[in-house]
């Protein structure tokens, strides 16, 4: 929930890439309802799950895409037009950065979730064409009396 903080109240459109159990994707849409969510999820029982937790949340502007997360490239609602994307748990590779970029319009915005073990970026280092860091990784409190780090990063071409 901390993080829907930094969701603007021009964000209109949040792709979550990988959305297993929900998180971050859940807790985003509720503190920023204004925005559309697609949920990315590879295994059809965690798609149902997802769906499940839409419907008993009563979240409207909800969809649950059953697909890999290369795949929303080839959807013109999709490819260009995210104002956020949203990612933890995820591999960081040459695919997803792919994705992350072609997802996001110009200005828009990624929400990487990561553990300790995420790399420290600093601001204005390109982690890929026209991705950069445009904050350092921050720490936010999680459950425990943890932290997890959030690294958000900019299109920028």
């Amino acid at each position: 929930m901390v993080a829907s903080r930094l969701v603007l109240r021009a964000d209109q459109l949040l792709v979550d890439l990988g959305s297993g159990g929900g998180s971050p994707a859940f807790p985003l849409k509720v503190g920023a309802p204004q925005l559309r969510l697609v949920l990315v999820e590879s295994k059809e029982r965690k798609c149902a799950f997802l769906r499940d937790v839409a419907r008993s949340l009563a979240l409207k502007d909800v969809e649950v895409a059953n697909t890999r997360f290369e795949a929303l490239l080839s959807r013109p609602d999709l490819a260009g037009r995210a104002d956020l994307v949203s990612f933890r748990a995820v591999k960081a590779d040459a695919s997803l950065w792919r994705t992350v970029s072609g997802l996001l319009k110009h200005g828009g915005r990624a929400f990487w979730f990561g553990g300790p073990e995420m790399p420290d970026g600093e601001p204005s280092r390109e982690v890929a064409p026209g991705l950069v860091f445009s904050s350092s990784p921050v720490l936010i409190p999680s459950g425990a009396g943890g932290a997890s780090r959030l690294a958000i990063l900019q299109k920028t071409a």
